[in-house]
């Protein structure tokens, strides 16, 4: 289990990433993209995982990690249920969400 404060913690913690409102949520990103959202009320976090990394995740832990609603989540984008899941793995899986959108970034700017 991690608090709202842990995930927030290790958003933050990495390098050049910004926390703005998004809807009623807060969202951790990197210029204009996001990579993860905290909704505090519900115990709840969400990141933008690629959907390989997304179904290593569920299947190594259903209980902490399940894909968002509809096309968000056939992209990748997952939930992480705060109350359940472990430190180390939610911070592996955040810093796997941080690294993908890092990687995206520099593909664009080579084009």
């Amino acid at each position: 289990m991690i608090s709202s404060k842990t995930f927030r913690q290790m958003a933050m913690s990495l390098p050049d990433v910004a926390e703005l409102p998004h809807f009623e949520k807060a969202s951790f990103r990197i210029g204009k993209s996001v990579f993860a959202t905290l909704s505090e009320d519900k115990n709840i976090g969400m990141i933008a995982l690629t959907p390989e990394d997304q179904y290593v995740y569920i299947k190594f832990d259903p209980a902490s990690f399940s894909p968002c609603p509809g096309a968000w989540g056939r992209k990748g984008y997952t939930w992480i249920d705060l109350k359940k899941v472990k430190k180390d793995v939610a911070k592996e899986a955040m810093d796997a969400a941080y690294n993908h959108l890092v990687k995206k970034k520099e593909t664009k700017r080579k084009k």
